[in-house]
């Protein structure tokens, strides 16, 4: 599992434990302004997490074709002697 998930995951079980607890007392419960910035806050994370993914991936590819490219450049050197 991705760094990044396990983070967010983390913070969504945060965010639970600290709903949870705020239940049981009534008084110290966040506010609906602290429930939204926390939701797009781990919202936001999750969405650079997949940026990043997908740029890591896109890299990955792009070196695998410059790979085969080179190869195939060699074995074309090599065959024409």
């Amino acid at each position: 599992m991705p760094l990044c998930r396990i983070l967010i995951l983390s913070l969504i079980g945060n965010y639970l434990q600290k709903r949870l607890s705020a239940m049981s007392d009534k008084n110290s419960g966040p506010s609906v302004e602290e429930i939204i910035s926390q939701l797009s806050d781990s919202a936001l994370a999750d969405t650079v997490g997949l940026m990043m993914q997908n740029a890591v991936t896109a890299q990955q590819s792009a070196q695998t074709y410059t790979s085969a490219s080179v190869s195939s450049a060699c074995a074309l050197i090599l065959a024409q002697g």
